[in-house]
């Protein structure tokens, strides 16, 4: 069904998405001229729409702008909407959002922006909607964007890293296991490095996108074994519980390296795994006896 006077709608949900301080209102503008832009049919209308959109939202993410949370807002949408659909556009607005990763106020949640990108949409953007869908559109987004994440990280300020690292961790999370698999070895350093950031967040994400890969392809952890034991151990006294329940998931999951680049490590790993048994936690305590228990049955026959 056409919508009647669409650039007139699109226009009033552009400058209520960018204007509106309430946030349900202006998201759900957002939202709205989003779900529009994916399906609207390609033409010149389409880039005279899209062309005042983009002019707005530089505008208002100035750094003097009183509307820069509502135009971000905006921004993700937009660029949700367009990545979907595989239209041109979408990698100049990528660019704009891995830009703002170094942004004192805004690099936090454009750093969470890329979970929203990569993940399904329950209301609105999803093919339940009809929206524009294409395939393979997450791996083609991780092949455009991940080498510009890696530059990023490797030229941003100390205090910036984070955000990098936490973007990167929210598309491999996202991707297919079998695309994990493959990109794992150029990655793991960078996501080592990701398990030293004090964000929570970032710690979390890493470990969730680590433990799959470690019972997948353990051979591939091998020759980076005594930095992730190191790591690992040093989040089972996290603040965060989830950060603690996984890192020790994923030391029991390194049990599954071969026997002799594991065996050596076992006694030290005993005596670390001992502490967490005493946590204040339940669920800790349960992981940390099963991450235990493999570590003391290696080396033992029948294992």
């Amino acid at each position: 069904m056409e919508v009647p006077n669409t650039d007139r709608l699109l226009s009033e949900l552009e400058e209520l998405s960018c204007s509106c301080v309430h946030p349900f209102t202006h998201t759900s503008a957002a939202k709205c001229f989003a779900g529009l832009v994916n399906k609207h049919p390609a033409g010149e209308q389409l880039d005279s729409i899209l062309k005042r959109s983009v002019k707005r939202i530089e505008s208002g993410l100035s750094s003097d702008s009183p509307n820069r949370i509502q135009v971000f807002t905006l921004l993700l949408w937009v660029s949700k909407a367009l990545l979907l659909r595989y239209h041109p556009l979408s990698t100049t607005l990528t660019d704009k959002l891995l830009s703002l990763l170094v942004d004192r106020e805004l690099g936090s949640l454009a750093a969470d922006g890329f979970a929203l990108l990569m993940n399904d949409s329950t209301d609105v953007l999803n093919r339940a909607c009809h929206a524009d869908v294409r395939m393979m559109y997450r791996q083609r987004f991780f092949t455009e964007t991940a080498p510009k994440l890696v530059l990023g990280f490797n030229c941003a300020p100390e205090e910036r890293k984070s955000s990098y690292l936490k973007a990167l961790s929210h598309i491999l999370n996202s991707l297919p296991r079998q695309v994990q698999i493959t990109e794992l070895p150029s990655l793991l350093p960078l996501l080592l490095e990701a398990l030293c950031c004090p964000d929570h967040g970032v710690q979390l994400s890493t470990l969730s996108c680590l433990h799959p890969l470690l019972l997948d392809t353990p051979q591939v952890m091998t020759s980076h074994l005594e930095t992730l034991l190191s790591r690992l151990l040093g989040l089972t006294a996290s603040p965060a519980m989830k950060v603690r329940i996984t890192s020790l998931q994923c030391l029991k999951a390194l049990t599954r390296l071969p026997e002799h680049v594991v065996l050596p490590s076992r006694p030290r790993m005993l005596r670390a795994l001992a502490v967490p048994l005493g946590d204040k936690k339940r669920l800790v305590r349960r992981e940390a006896v099963l991450a235990r228990g493999e570590w003391f049955l290696l080396g033992t026959p029948g294992r």
